[in-house]
């Protein structure tokens, strides 16, 4: 079964922000990043600030 949602050709990843997360996602998305990376590495993963 062949799906017909396209991918982002580039995704911005969260990891490694801790505190600035929630600022840098927001530029992200502001600069046109439709893909959002959240995959979840508890050491350097801050959920709440993606959100």
């Amino acid at each position: 079964m062949e799906s017909k949602i396209q991918m982002p050709k580039m995704m911005y990843g969260t990891a490694w922000k801790k505190e600035q997360t929630a600022s840098l996602v927001v530029k992200a998305v502001k600069h046109g990043f439709r893909g959002i990376d959240t995959a979840c590495q508890p050491r350097h993963y801050f959920e709440l600030g993606v959100g």
